[in-house]
C-alpha cells in the first residue's frame, strides 16, 4: 500500500493547495456596474445576499494541457481569443436578425415619408378630343385632388408611429439575442470548467485503479471487487469527460452561431463563472419591466396609432375636393373656351360608419393590451428573479459550508487513510464525493450567471461582465 498512499498524499497536496482555499479568505469581487440602454450607469444592489464568488477547487492545467481533447482548430486561420463584450459587439454588426430588423426600420421610414406625400396632379381634358376637319375641337386640362381635415398628416403620423414600434422591435430583438448570447457564453465557460475538473478526475480514478491493479496481483492486499469498483468508477468518469468534450463543442458551435459567425467555433473564449456576477433590485426591475421595456413600449405605441386611426377614420367621411381648369380650342377661330371643374363624393350613405366602430374596437383592444404585457413583463421579473436569487443562494450556501465541510472530510480522510484508520475504497469514496460537490457547485454557478443573464435582458442592460 505505500505505493498507493504515495499517489494519494500527491493528489492530497494537490487539492490543499488549490486556488479555492486561498481564495475563500479573501474579499470577494465588487459586483459589476449595470447599465441600461439610453440611460447612465448604476449599481443594482440586492439587500442580505452573499455573491457565490469561489475559485475551482482543482487548479487548471497549464494552457498545453488538454490539447488532444480540444476542438480540431482549423490550422489556415489564426485562434483568437473573445471575450464577451467583443462577442457582443460582433453579434450587434453582423447577426441577420438585427441587419432584417433595421431593413425594416428603413422600410417603414419610407413607408412614413410615403404616406405624408400630397397627391399629385393629373392630366385631364374633362372633355372628349374631338376630330372632325375643321370642326376639330381639342382639350387639354389638369385637376388636383385637394385633402381636407389633415388626411395626410394623419396618416403620415400614424406610420411615424409604425417606424418607432420596428425601432423598438430592434431594441426587443437585440436583447433577446444578447440575453441567448450572454447565458451561452456561461454555458460554455461551465462547460470548459467542468472539462477541467473532470480531467483532473480521470486522472485520479485512472492512477488508482492501476494502482490497485498491481496490489492485486502482488500481495493480493485489495480483493478483485474492490478493483471492479476503482474500473467501474474510472470508465464512468472517462464517460463523464467524453460526454462533456461532446457537450463543450456544442456549445462553441450554439456560441459561434448567435454571434453571427459559425467559423469562431474553433476559437478561444476566455472568462470565469467564479467571477462575481451583477446584481439588480427587483423593484427597479419591475418599475422598469412594466414601463420602459420594448415589450411594453411597442404597446404603447399601438394605443398612439390607433388614436390617430381613429381620427382618421373620424376624418374619412368628409370629401377630397378635386378642382382643375381647363381649355378648349379649334382650327376655326372663335372656338376656345375656358371651365373650371369642381369634383367631390357626397357622404350620404357611407359617411364610414364601419371604419369609425373598427377603429374605436382597435384602440380599446390595445389598450387592454398594455395591461397584458405589462403583466406577463412582470410576471417574467418574478419568475426570472426568483431563480437567480435561489441558485444564489444554493450557490452562496456551498461556498460558505458545503465545499469547506467537504474539504475537512477530505482532511480527515486522509489522516485516517495515512493511520491505517481508513480502508483505500473509503478513501476513494470522500475523494470523489469533494469532486461530485464541485461539480454541482459549477451546475450552480452555471445557473447564477444564466438567470443574471435573463435578468440582463429584462433590464435591457448593455454592459454585463
Amino acid at each position: 500500500m505505500n505505493h498507493t498512499r504515495f499517489e494519494l498524499r500527491s493528489l492530497v497536496t494537490l487539492l490543499l493547495c488549490s486556488p479555492w482555499l486561498a481564495s475563500a479568505a479573501e474579499p470577494r469581487d465588487a459586483a459589476p456596474t449595470v447599465k441600461r440602454a439610453g440611460q447612465r450607469s448604476q449599481i443594482i444592489q440586492v439587500r442580505n445576499e452573499e455573491v457565490p464568488a469561489a475559485a475551482p477547487i482543482v487548479e487548471a492545467p497549464k494552457a498545453d494541457a488538454d490539447l488532444s481533447l480540444d476542438p480540431i482548430s482549423d490550422e489556415s486561420r489564426s485562434v483568437r481569443t473573445w471575450r464577451l463584450a467583443e462577442l457582443q459587439a460582433v453579434a450587434d454588426t453582423i447577426h441577420p436578425l438585427l441587419q432584417r430588423d433595421r431593413a425594416k426600420i428603413d422600410s417603414a421610414r419610407g413607408d412614413a415619408l410615403q404616406a405624408g406625400l400630397y397627391p399629385n396632379p393629373k392630366f385631364d381634358t374633362n372633355n372628349p378630343q374631338v376630330f372632325n376637319g375643321q370642326n376639330t375641337l381639342l382639350n387639354a386640362g389638369i385637376q388636383q385632388e385637394f385633402v381636407v381635415k389633415g388626411k395626410k398628416r394623419l396618416d403620415r403620423a400614424a406610420a411615424v408611429k409604425v417606424v418607432q414600434q420596428n425601432e423598438f422591435a430592434y431594441v426587443q430583438d437585440r436583447f433577446g439575442l444578447l440575453t441567448a448570447l450572454r447565458q451561452q457564453y456561461y454555458v460554455l465557460l461551465a462547460a470548459q470548467r467542468r472539462l477541467k475538473v473532470l480531467q483532473k478526475l480521470q486522472e485520479i480514478t485512472a492512477s488508482s485503479l492501476a494502482t490497485g491493479k498491481e496490489q492485486e496481483r502482488g500481495a493480493g492486499e485489495l480483493a478483485h471487487i474492490d478493483v471492479l469498483i476503482l474500473q467501474i468508477d474510472n470508465q464512468r468518469v472517462q464517460a463523464d469527460l467524453e460526454n462533456t468534450l461532446r457537450l463543450q463543442r456544442g456549445a462553441r458551435k450554439q456560441l459561434a452561431t448567435l454571434v453571427g459567425d459559425p467559423s469562431i467555433s474553433d476559437d478561444q473564449f476566455e472568462g470565469s463563472i467564479y467571477d462575481a456576477p451583477p446584481q439588480y433590485d427587483e423593484k427597479i426591475l419591475n418599475e422598469f419591466a412594466a414601463a420602459n421595456s420594448a415589450y411594453v413600449q411597442i404597446a404603447k405605441l399601438d394605443v398612439e396609432r390607433n388614436e390617430i386611426l381613429l381620427k382618421r377614420a373620424v376624418a374619412e367621411p368628409y370629401p377630397n375636393v378635386t378642382l382643375g381648369p381647363a381649355y378648349q380650342w379649334g382650327l376655326v377661330q372663335g372656338g376656345e373656351q375656358f371651365w373650371l371643374t369642381v369634383t367631390f363624393p357626397i357622404p350620404t350613405w357611407d359617411r364610414n360608419q364601419g371604419g369609425i366602430q373598427s377603429a374605436t374596437a382597435d384602440l380599446a383592444g390595445s389598450r387592454k393590451n398594455v395591461e397584458a404585457v405589462q403583466l406577463e413583463q412582470l410576471r417574467r421579473v418574478a419568475d426570472a428573479y426568483s431563480r437567480h436569487r435561489a441558485v444564489r443562494a444554493q450557490a452562496a450556501k456551498y461556498r460558505k459550508d458545503i465545499i469547506p465541510n467537504a474539504m475537512n472530510a477530505f482532511k480527515l480522510a486522509k489522516k485516517g487513510f495515512e493511520k491505517g484508520e481508513w480502508d483505500f475504497i473509503r478513501y476513494l469514496q470522500v475523494q470523489r464525493t469533494v469532486v461530485d460537490t464541485n461539480m454541482a457547485y459549477i451546475d450552480l454557478l452555471e445557473n447564477v450567471w444564466t438567470t443574471a443573464a435573463e435578468l440582463s435582458g429584462l433590464l435591457q442592460v448593455e454592459d454585463f461582465e
